[in-house]
């Protein structure tokens, strides 16, 4: 065997190590993506949640019971925690568009921040803070979100305590007819 034989030899071997080296540098990035995703999502979850517990404490959630049952009643500091929790929203229905636009947010949880951003919109009360926070939001955010007002059909609010109430009785009722009789 000849030197030209072995640098022969050599870049094959060379050749091949590319290869591999490329394989495993692909299934790197592609663990790293999902990671990433991965990463993204848990972050996502935890907006969320942090968000929930805070809506869930007293103040908030009276205002936002308040703006269902009885809206023409709020006063000026109580349309002011609306403004922010409006705000609060929109921004994540914000975020969630850019990492879906960025590929890092699957569709399922793009659906679930905009059902809940219908569900507001939905809501009189709720329709009229977004007209007082729409001024502060940057117009491409604004398109997106006067988008999803326009495709909410207005509902009459609901009063949270009176819907639970009927839905708790027909519970009920449902849980007694299949209940067999003892005696």
């Amino acid at each position: 065997m000849n030197l030209a034989d072995l640098a022969s030899i050599g870049n094959f071997v060379s050749g091949v190590a590319v290869v591999f080296s490329l394989i495993y540098l692909g299934l790197q990035v592609r663990h790293a993506q999902r990671a990433q995703r991965a990463l993204m999502h848990q972050a996502r979850v935890d907006r969320v949640t942090n968000a929930s517990l805070a809506f869930a404490q007293g103040d908030v959630a009276d205002v936002l019971a308040k703006a269902a049952a009885h809206p023409v009643e709020l006063s000026s500091g109580e349309v002011m925690r609306l403004f922010y929790f409006v705000r609060i929203q929109v921004l994540a229905v914000d975020d969630a568009l850019w990492q879906f636009d960025a590929g890092f947010l699957d569709a399922p949880s793009l659906e679930t921040t905009l059902l809940t951003m219908r569900r507001l919109m939905a809501n009189p009360a709720l329709r009229a803070v977004w007209n007082l926070v729409r001024p502060q939001i940057a117009p491409s955010v604004r398109a997106r979100i006067d988008k999803i007002a326009e495709e909410s059909t207005l509902v009459a609010p609901t009063d949270w305590a009176i819907a639970w109430r009927d839905d708790y009785a027909k519970l009920l009722v449902a849980m007694d007819a299949k209940t067999p009789v003892t005696e």
